[in-house]
């Protein structure tokens, strides 16, 4: 009997299509012709780029086997491949996105001209905006891109029509280019769009994300000894920030850090036709925390002072008997944030008084204030990452900290949950926190936090704290009248542990109100929360403009070029249309999205935002008959 061939097993090789990124300890691989994003450890860089040379199945095992575990490594083999990444090294093999199906990648700006031409704008990694006018070919290929034609199919339909369309190594050129990572405004699917119309959660996360972080040369990043995470106590990194790096105030809020109350400064109809500082303020009335006995309100932490304005402008107009004896005092650790808030509060110039300092350590005078305002800042403040051992807890859960593997960064840095969170599994196996995580030496901060005693039975096996903001409510106890008030603002949740949020060039950590409130009481606070959608907004189903960072700095873009001053406030789709006015039919720019309110506004999400009201005891008993829920 003849003796049958033996197979020869095919060498891997890396395709040269990747890009990778990185966001502190959290590393992205890009593939620059397919469009897909994958979040890996540092050791995985390692070992993709050990398939810059071919390599058979043996060599493979023989480096990793003892790394990762022989069936950890096919694991990663068998995904890899399946995401194009690792290829069979061999002579014509097929290129695979003639079976895919090519799609418009999410957050672009492309906008068809009035002679029937196409215009697509991007913006690059170093923040320059780019025009790219297409021509008749590739404007009807990209208007024949449904989702559901491969790119055979496309190309061969319009090739049937027009016998002069491209040749395939051209098509492929376009491909080549609008895929990079560089443009993001294609994407390849391997199943067709309409699929996804049956089986939502079956849509691959990648195909609606965008990669905004910093691209690094994977050479260097596995060379270098430099600790790429975050401090454990992040006191002297914000702290540099805010007065160093904080140089235009209004780009900061328009493009850095925008807030609910910057994109609500200005007169809206889900605020009832006022500013968020006048819905503030009137919700604050009703409540009994702005009353005729204020005379002193503090604002900790100011922003570009528009929201300073607004409030002093919604007293004078709505409780002149509060006004005529109104002094407001701003604290503020910024020099160019201070700038920006005495030149737009200078109306109230007599009756303004702004002080420079850090919140955490500012020198308060005591019972100065009839209300304390800290509006969507302590996200800012001394955040630190512990153990669930340094805190005294030794029994935990046995389960992932890391968001789920298809939560990927939208161009806000957001995954899929916009914030993100981590979850509890009360079922899951007992453990010993030193065979989960090691975070190296305890912060010096940790007696600090032992002293407050927090209830953290529900820790994961590493989580951060709100330091700052716990030293912040008892400041805020010292500064305040017996029947003052405080409302605290940010985003964060009544039971989830910080998170650190998606800015794109400093940390901030959303907030545990639950703890926060804990520690207020504790202080001797009564305390209320407050979901701000429910408690400020009267209409959350009209439907605003969505957008990414870099969608908004791109369509600002295309839109000036039109003599339309695009800003960053909650555009509905009649504002937005009225912005537009003859210049620009809405229904020529690709693509424009529009969300219901409460789901996505600009960049944010307004249902993670939340307010805790304090009150100090001592007020009088008819005051006390007008509070709510204390």
């Amino acid at each position: 009997m003849d003796e049958q061939p033996k197979t020869v097993e095919a060498a891997l090789k890396r395709t040269p299509h990747l890009s990778y990124f990185r966001r502190y300890d959290e590393y992205y691989l890009f593939h620059d012709r397919i469009g897909y994003i994958l979040k890996m450890s540092r050791d995985l860089i390692g070992f993709i780029e050990f398939f810059n040379s071919p390599r058979q199945s043996v060599s493979v095992h023989g480096a990793y086997d003892e790394i990762f575990g022989h069936d950890t490594v096919k694991q990663f083999v068998g995904v890899l491949k399946a995401h194009q990444i690792l290829q069979e090294d061999v002579a014509d093999a097929p290129d695979e996105r003639w079976r895919m199906r090519p799609t418009q990648a999410a957050w672009i700006v492309s906008i068809d001209e009035e002679d029937g031409g196409r215009t697509h704008y991007f913006t690059d990694d170093e923040g320059t905006t780019h025009d790219e006018r297409l021509s008749p070919a590739q404007c009807a290929f990209w208007r024949a891109m449904d989702g559901d034609q491969t790119l055979r199919e496309i190309v061969d339909g319009l090739r049937a029509t027009d016998a002069s369309f491209p040749d395939d190594r051209e098509v492929l050129g376009w491909c080549d280019r609008w895929a990079h990572s560089e443009r993001q405004l294609l994407k390849f699917s391997s199943q067709p769009l309409s699929y996804f119309a049956e089986a939502p959660d079956a849509r691959p996360p990648y195909l609606a994300s965008t990669m905004p972080y910093a691209r690094i040369d994977p050479a260097k990043a596995l060379a270098s000894d430099v600790d790429p995470r975050l401090p454990r106590t992040t006191t002297e990194l914000m702290e540099q920030y805010h007065v160093d790096s904080v140089s235009d105030a209004w780009r900061q809020f328009d493009i850095e850090e925008t807030t609910l109350s910057h994109l609500f400064r200005e007169p809206h109809p889900a605020l009832g036709g006022k500013t968020y500082a006048a819905r503030l303020a009137e919700r604050l009335f009703a409540e009994g925390h702005l009353n005729d006995r204020t005379r002193s309100i503090w604002e900790i932490g100011g922003g570009t002072g528009a929201f300073a304005l607004g409030m002093l402008r919604a007293i004078r107009d709505d409780y002149p008997q509060i006004f005529a004896g109104l002094s407001y005092t701003i604290l503020e650790l910024s020099p160019e944030l201070q700038r920006s808030q005495r030149e737009l509060t200078a109306e109230f110039a007599d009756r303004v008084r702004l002080v420079s300092g850090h919140a955490e350590s500012f020198d308060f005078p005591a019972k100065d204030a009839d209300l304390v305002i800290s509006n969507e800042m302590i996200g800012d403040l001394t955040g630190v990452h512990v153990t669930r051992g340094e805190m005294g807890i030794f029994a935990v859960r046995n389960e992932e900290f890391e968001p789920p593997a298809d939560e990927l960064p939208d161009d806000d840095g957001a995954g899929s949950g916009a914030n993100g969170g981590n979850g509890s599994s009360d079922s899951a196996p007992e453990a010993s926190d030193e065979e989960v995580v090691d975070l190296g030496p305890a912060p010096p901060e940790l007696q600090e936090l032992h002293d407050l005693d927090l209830d953290l039975h529900d820790a994961p096996p590493h989580f951060w704290l709100n330091l700052g903001a716990y030293r912040l409510v008892a400041r805020i106890y010292s500064l305040l009248r017996p029947g003052g008030s405080a409302v605290i603002t940010e985003f964060g949740e009544i039971d989830q542990y910080p998170i650190v949020s998606t800015q794109l060039d400093h940390p901030e950590l959303s907030i545990h109100f639950g703890l926060l409130s804990s520690v207020a009481q504790n202080v001797g606070f009564r305390t209320a929360f407050r979901p701000i959608l429910q408690w400020l907004f009267s209409q959350t189903d009209l439907m605003a403009l969505a957008t990414t960072r870099t969608y908004f700095k791109t369509l600002t873009h295309a839109l000036a070029l039109r003599g339309i001053e695009l800003r960053k406030i909650a555009y509905t789709l009649e504002s937005f249309v009225e912005l537009l006015g003859d210049k620009l039919d809405m229904r020529r720019i690709h693509v424009v999205d529009f969300r219901p309110l409460a789901t996505r506004t600009m960049g944010l999400v307004p249902s993670d935002f939340k307010a805790l009201l304090l009150r100090r005891p001592g007020e009088s008993a008819e005051a006390a008959k007008r509070l709510e829920l204390f």
